[in-house]
């Protein structure tokens, strides 16, 4: 009876994840075994009263109040779950805040501590199976794209120069203007390792290169599980250095009060293996850039054709821009200046974060 009484309460749990207005969580039978792993039974009691949207977070005291539980026992089991980074923590005007997270944090959370231990490779199968068959589904929900591309240039990620708005190039578009801009409004930035690479391991890039930014930044820094707190000189420094191992910058799709700056690899992010092995074109907006190539410069050194993890310049130094995400990695790590990103687009993404989630609402399949 108490084995059919856990399944009960962590299929219930599952479904109030899935109520987010940000991802789904499709059932299967890794999902519940991944809940089990990230939530005793006592947590699990509690985190079913936990708002899955970050804009409704409660205090202790509320969801003791709506449980009817004990509020020591309340707290108790919140510190508990966020110890193992199974919840989210805000700070809202000096109070505590609780929520649970969409699919794709929950599955972060636990690696950003850089855990390669037993259980955390169990733990990694099981979202690599669940994704593999119907978990992928969960990052492209609706026909607005919660992600895309930062599109690099040298000119905007070279830490010496003066911040310089360039002609035709928005805020948004610029790396330097947008990390800039988010310091000059005093969002905190926090060096994080890139959760995917420490639980898929499928290649060598680099591991502490994710960028968290605001209240996430917060959250990592607050919890212990930041690697430390940046500025903006520090980030721009390691996104250039992610660019020149090959990393693809994506973002939130949002035009400011982003919270994240990955570096990316295909065979390792969530996020691009959604694009290339699981086929879900509705997660990651390409850039309004593409690159062209001078060929007088060029020495035909194949650099390109390398560090393209799209293969978009074939051996021949011929370009496809229908596989093209306007990442600018190429254009970065071009020996002879070659490359220039030339903006071909004008897609504009919603103003900020509460924006773009209530477009994420209103366009789900």
């Amino acid at each position: 009876m108490k084995d059919k009484d856990d399944l009960e309460i962590y299929e219930k749990l599952r479904e109030k994840i899935d109520t987010s207005p940000r991802m789904s969580m499709p059932l299967s039978k890794e999902i519940i075994d991944i809940l089990r792993l990230r939530f005793s039974p006592e947590e699990a009691k509690v985190a079913l009263f936990l708002p899955a949207d970050y804009y409704q977070a409660r205090t202790a005291k509320e969801i003791a109040a709506e449980s009817g539980l004990d509020e020591v026992f309340v707290e108790k089991q919140l510190v508990s779950m966020l110890e193992k980074g199974s919840i989210f923590w805000l700070d809202v005007l000096g109070e505590d805040r609780y929520c649970l997270m969409p699919i794709f944090g929950f599955f972060e959370i636990p690696f950003a501590d850089g855990r390669t231990d037993e259980e955390a490779r169990h733990l990694a199968k099981l979202w690599d199976d669940y994704f593999k068959s119907v978990g992928s589904g969960a990052l492209s929900v609706s026909r607005y794209k919660w992600a895309r591309v930062l599109p690099a240039m040298k000119r905007t990620v070279t830490v010496e120069e003066e911040v310089r708005f360039q002609p035709g190039v928005m805020v948004w578009e610029s790396v330097k203007d947008y990390v800039k801009e988010a310091e000059k409004h005093g969002r905190k930035f926090a060096l994080v390792n890139c959760s995917c690479r420490v639980a898929f391991q499928n290649c060598d890039k680099p591991i502490e290169a994710c960028i968290a930014v605001g209240s996430a930044a917060k959250f990592f820094l607050k919890r212990n599980k930041a690697i430390r707190e940046l500025t903006a000189s520090d980030v721009l420094d390691i996104l250039r250095k992610n660019l020149e191992s090959g990393l693809i910058l994506t973002t939130n799709n949002v035009q400011y009060g982003f919270d994240f700056i990955c570096s990316c690899c295909t065979c390792c992010c969530g996020i691009l293996r959604s694009v290339i092995e699981w086929k879900k074109i509705n997660v990651l907006e390409t850039s309004n850039f593409i690159p062209a190539r001078d060929e007088d410069k060029c020495s035909e050194c194949l650099i390109c054709t390398e560090v393209c993890q799209f293969d978009a310049w074939d051996d021949n130094l011929n370009f496809n821009g229908e596989k093209c995400i306007g990442c600018g990695v190429c254009e970065v790590n071009c020996p002879e200046e070659a490359i220039t990103m030339l903006k071909i687009e004008e897609k504009i993404p919603e103003k900020g974060p509460s924006d773009a989630w209530r477009k994420v609402a209103e366009t789900r399949f």
